[in-house]
């Protein structure tokens, strides 16, 4: 009689901590739903533009750029940066010195996204396509 006891005893702690431990899964993972919903709903690109007025390239670049704040809005964050091209341009501040340097940019234009640096031909659709990789949930312009 005392061995039944005990079985069922055990029998009820068993259902008891596999409930416990269903919850508290269920709730692991509805928590995480939450927290995941909530930081790609906010996700934003962060751009720095390298650029000088004297660069051809940089002036093609400057209409990409203007194109893809409006069509990105507030999910990008462009930071341009007017950089030494030659010998007759202004010193870079310590600050552009120390980005160039960070991100390794020696001719100008140059794009970092995101903390790295734009390899690719640019082109409107490169540069579209780049920013729009690295979004999760895709906003308007990249549709």
């Amino acid at each position: 009689m005392a061995r039944k006891k005990k079985r069922q005893i055990k029998r009820k702690k068993r259902k008891i901590n596999l409930r416990k431990v269903l919850i508290l899964i269920l709730l692991v993972i509805l928590f995480s739903m939450l927290l995941s919903n909530t930081y790609y709903e906010n996700t934003e690109i962060d751009i720095i533009y390298f650029r000088n007025d004297n660069c051809r390239i940089a002036m093609n670049t400057d209409s990409i750029i203007n194109e893809a704040i409006e069509a990105f809005g507030d999910k990008i964050n462009v930071r341009i940066i007017n950089a030494k091209l030659d010998e007759s341009d202004p010193e870079d501040t310590e600050e552009v010195k120390q980005l160039r340097e960070m991100y390794h940019v020696i001719g100008l234009p140059d794009l970092i996204i995101n903390g790295k640096k734009f390899g690719k031909e640019f082109t409107r659709d490169n540069i579209f396509n780049e920013m729009c990789n690295n979004f999760i949930v895709k906003p308007g312009a990249c549709l």
